[in-house]
Order: structure tokens, then C-alpha cells, then sequence
């Protein structure tokens, strides 16, 4: 049976050593979670178990023992003997998995990975594109149409992103380039019209941002400036 497994960078899994091409054999019964080489059959569900890294590795294997396909949540099987085939490209990710494949491809920096192919993944994998993926795949976002999308721009975004989203329409996403944001960023913000954001302003910004502030009309803005002022 085919499957797919995810590896850290030096190719062990949870401490042990596996070589490409090489078959492994156990002589229990396998049980999913407590024994056994495990894999998934569809390519997608193994981010469930590897969180999205450019160095995590990808590679096909072939279940040749007893099989254990008894998970409730996924394709997840457990084995007792397994080889590991090869390793997946980028290109392969795309044409064999779905939108999870699409994001950890994004991780990877790879220009295979498209403006549209981003656009059109839902919304929490937008988000995860915008948090683990590479700064070429964030740039098409930094206008979604989801305020959370924008929202996780402005925290994980490069400072060229806040440049364009210090003018959203949405107050909590200039809340956030207020916290993560620069001076440049923070000496505009100080006239927001939302409280929220100018209480940002003088919690993270300077002694000059919150010397404005102290005087601000909302009591609440004005008690954070003073407060880190002293």
C-alpha cells in the first residue's frame, strides 16, 4: 500500500534514523498512536502530525507489513514494515495533494506556487500561509478580503505589509501594526480615530509618541501613555 511520511530535516522520526530506499521491520503487531511505522494514505492529513516547516521532508512509502488502519480522525495507518520509496518535490506536493500540500509548498519559497492557488485556499489556510508560508506567497494577501487574514498580516508580516495595512479599514488590523509595527508607523497611528489603536501606539511606541497622548480625549489611551511614560 502506498503512503506518505513526514520527516524532520535529517530524516529521523521521533528519534529514529531512516535512509531513503530502505525497508524497516518490526516484529510486533503495529497499533496506531503506540507502535509501529506510521503513515498516512492521503498526502494532506500529514500535517496533522508535522507542522508546516521548510524543514520538514515529504516522502512516499510502501506499507509491506500488517496493517493497523483503525484511526477515527484520518488516514493515519500504522505498519510493521515499511519502505521509504523517495522523496516528494515541491512539484509533486501540488499534484498529489490538496490544500495543505499547497501551503507547505508555500514554506518552501517555490515559485510553482501561485498567486490564484493562495487566493483560492480557505481562509485558515490563508492564515497559514500568511504564518508559516514564504514572504512571496504573503504579498498577495496583504489586501484579502478577510480582516482576520489581514489581521495575522500585520503580526507576521514584513514591515513593507504594514506600510499598506496601517491604512485598513479594519481597527483591529492597525491595532496590531501599531504593536509590530515601526516608529514611521506608530507617528501616523498616534492620530487614529480608534482608541484601541492609539492605546497600542503609546504601550508600544516612544516617549514622544506617548507625550501626545497623554492628553488624549479617551481616558483609557491617556492612562496607558502616562503609565509608560513614568
Amino acid at each position: 500500500m502506498k503512503a506518505y511520511k513526514a520527516f524532520n530535516k535529517d530524516l529521523t522520526c521521533r528519534g529514529f534514523q531512516y535512509e531513503i530506499g530502505k525497508t524497516y521491520e518490526m516484529n510486533e503487531e503495529p497499533i496506531i498512536c503506540k507502535r509501529g511505522f506510521h503513515a498516512c494514505t492521503e498526502l494532506d492529513d500529514v500535517f496533522m502530525y508535522y507542522k508546516f516547516s521548510k524543514d520538514i521532508r515529504i516522502c512516499e512509502v510502501e506499507l509491506l507489513g500488517d496493517i493497523d488502519d483503525m484511526s477515527q480522525k484520518d488516514s493515519k495507518v500504522a505498519t510493521n514494515k515499511i519502505k521509504i520509496i523517495r522523496e516528494l518535490s515541491v512539484k509533486d506536493l501540488l499534484e498529489l495533494g490538496g490544500d495543505k500540500s499547497i501551503v507547505q509548498a508555500s514554506t518552501y519559497g517555490s515559485s510553482l506556487v501561485t498567486d490564484e492557488m493562495i487566493k483560492n485556499l480557505s481562509e485558515l489556510d490563508r492564515i497559514r500561509v500568511v504564518v508559516y508560508g514564504d514572504n512571496r506567497h504573503k504579498n498577495c494577501l496583504v489586501n484579502d478580503e478577510s480582516d482576520d487574514v489581514r489581521f495575522m498580516m500585520a503580526r507576521h508580516g514584513t514591515h513593507e505589509h504594514r506600510d499598506i495595512l496601517l491604512h485598513d479599514v479594519c481597527a483591529d488590523v492597525r491595532k496590531r501594526v501599531a504593536r509590530h509595527g515601526t516608529t514611521k508607523h506608530r507617528d501616523i497611528l498616534v492620530n487614529d480615530n480608534d482608541w484601541k489603536v492609539r492605546r497600542n501606539v503609546a504601550k508600544y511606541g516612544n516617549d514622544d509618541h506617548r507625550k501626545i497622548l497623554m492628553d488624549d480625549k479617551d481616558f483609557r489611551v491617556a492612562k496607558v501613555a502616562l503609565i509608560e511614560l513614568v
